[in-house]
């Protein structure tokens, strides 16, 4: 089996598409939505997570054909996989769905492909992650928002905040307030 899976962000929505082959014919395309404050790499690990649960329903396979060959264009997905120190919450579902499937006999080889690089396979999964990132009526599949993405809001809201109270409303530091108009603008 070869599986390919990628994730889109955009400003249309995020989404993470799956294409699996078995026996190079194309048997399943799978796409998912995710929350809005999903980063890029949330989607990439949500379209792995979600390709290794497919293969539960491929149990029909006899041993020796319980090989799943998984390729993403994500570097920083297959690292974070691999680093026994991360324990986010999609990581550590990798981990647990690769030994229940190893228990039952599959051998999973992850793999990196470079992205667009006319492989049929990660093509057809980039337009899925898109297809999934644009559709306005499909249900959420992941909503957990990012540790990152919190302090992120929160930072954007207190500089929001400063701007208004402190640099609009003073009338001290108007030099200061000349080179940098927009708090924001100093990073």
């Amino acid at each position: 089996m070869e599986i390919y899976t990628d994730g889109s962000k955009s400003r249309s929505g995020v989404g993470s598409g799956i294409a699996i082959f078995v026996n190079k014919h194309l048997t399943l395309q799978l796409t998912y939505k995710l929350a809005e404050k999903c980063s890029n790499n949330k989607t990439e690990q949500l379209a792995i997570v979600k390709a290794l649960e497919k293969l539960q329903d491929f149990r029909h396979l006899k041993e020796r054909q319980r090989y799943a060959a998984i390729h993403t264009d994500s570097k920083i997905t297959l690292d974070e996989t691999a680093n026994p120190r991360n324990h986010q919450n999609l990581v550590e579902q990798t981990r647990e769905r690769v030994r229940r499937l190893e228990k039952d006999n599959w051998t999973i080889h992850f793999t990196w492909v470079k992205a667009h690089n006319d492989s049929f396979g990660n093509e057809l999964a980039d337009q899925l992650a898109k297809k999934a990132a644009n559709s306005g009526d499909e249900e959420i599949a992941y909503s957990k928002i990012p540790k990152s993405a919190v302090i992120k809001e929160i930072q954007d809201e207190g500089e929001l905040e400063w701007q208004k109270k402190k640099l609009n409303a003073s009338t001290k530091g108007e030099i200061t307030k000349t080179f940098f108009p927009v708090i924001g603008d100093r990073k």
